[in-house]
């Protein structure tokens, strides 16, 4: 098993480390007054689809940008 350091390597870990301690503070601080946008979807079922295309075109929308203009 390799270590984490030696997977992903030192500059990634420096480098991620502030999105990594924002995203922790999210977790922390749970919910505020803001309404997420899968709250308007009621079922279970709905807010996988939900999640699972806005994951798909957000996915699809890095990769257009980083391979056209890169």
């Amino acid at each position: 098993m390799l270590p984490v350091s030696r997977l992903f390597g030192y500059v990634e870990i420096v480098g991620h480390f502030m999105i990594h301690i924002i995203l922790v503070l999210f977790i922390i601080e749970g919910v505020s007054f803001y309404k997420p946008p899968v709250e308007m979807h009621k079922t279970r079922v709905d807010r996988i689809v939900f999640v699972a295309l806005n994951f798909l075109l957000v996915l699809a929308t890095f990769l257009l940008i980083y391979y056209r203009f890169a």
